[in-house]
């Protein structure tokens, strides 16, 4: 059983040329992000880094990032050859749930990366205190990928908000019927960026009073100080320029999409041909990232 459009509008189906971009972009994105985020899994896991407890929240972003490449995009692929959804009604909402909740756990996993080197930075005390010990890992793990998991449960079982098949896009998602859309961004923006904006401020401020207080040469307990912060360590430096490098990435890889998602839904104003860029350029983050932590994470 195939779905169409969800309903209401009609489209113009995709030229020949389109869908072979459609599909070459996810086979390709698909084998480079899975061979990648494989690779990085395995170098994160290594007894040698199992000590950088914040090597445990980059194996989880991905883990979020080869479900992504290793079982989304292939289908994309597959799908793309044809005019309409070819997996049947059921699995057109499964695959938008696991889409969507997949999307924001990324953004969950980025969040908790980003308050990990705050903590690690600017309180090292209490970070011994959250991360000494590996359940509460695991407890603030499990409750990122939850939390979106049960909301996105309401268009699943359409109690509130839909999941339904976007010819222009080739794939399964979130139905413009709506404003349920608008909760889960208004959930991600409020419960993500306040914190990350927040946490960078003070690493920022940190660094330079701890610059300061080098240059100023005080006692040796400002010394103790200074190391106790951990910014001067060069390893930690270079995790956190990673982490960085991670997050600009998402941004740049993201953003466009997100905007012309609400702009140009239908893909009428910048034309079909930009908009799938555009959503590809979205999916490259899946092997940029791994690239990311190949060169950049700091070995023991």
């Amino acid at each position: 059983m195939s779905v169409t459009e969800n309903s209401t509008s009609t489209y113009e189906e995709l030229s020949t040329e389109l869908r072979i971009v459609h599909s070459v972009s996810s086979i390709a994105i698909a084998v480079a992000g899975t061979v990648g985020n494989i690779i990085s899994i395995y170098r994160l896991t290594r007894k040698s880094q199992k000590q950088q407890t914040c090597n445990i929240y980059l194996v989880n972003l991905s883990v979020n990032n080869l479900l992504s490449s290793g079982i989304i995009l292939p289908l994309i692929a597959v799908n793309s050859f044809f005019n309409g959804w070819i997996y049947g009604l059921v699995f057109c909402k499964l695959f938008g749930y696991v889409l969507y909740t997949n999307i924001c756990v990324e953004g969950n996993a980025i969040t908790l990366l980003t308050f990990n080197r705050f903590l690690k930075i600017v309180h090292p005390n209490t970070y011994n205190t959250v991360y000494g010990r590996p359940r509460n890992n695991a407890i603030i793990i499990a409750v990122s990928w939850l939390f979106y998991a049960v909301l996105l449960f309401f268009p699943v079982s359409d109690i509130m908000g839909e999941f339904g098949y976007d010819p222009n896009k080739k794939y399964c998602g979130m139905s413009k019927k709506d404003n349920f859309a608008l909760i889960i961004a208004a959930c991600f923006l409020l419960t993500s960026v306040p914190l990350i904006c927040f946490s960078y401020v003070s690493i920022f401020c940190t660094f330079k009073k701890s610059k300061q207080k080098i240059a100023d040469k005080k006692t040796d307990i400002t010394s103790t100080e200074q190391t106790n912060t951990g910014i001067n360590s060069k390893q930690e430096m270079r995790l956190l320029r990673m982490i960085i490098m991670i997050l600009v990435c998402f941004l740049v890889t993201y953003t466009p999409y997100s905007v012309i998602t609400v702009v140009d839904p239908r893909m009428e104003l910048a034309g079909r041909w930009i908009n799938t860029i555009i959503i590809y350029i979205c999916w490259s983050h899946l092997f940029i990232n791994p690239i990311i932590y190949i060169l950049k994470n700091p070995q023991k």
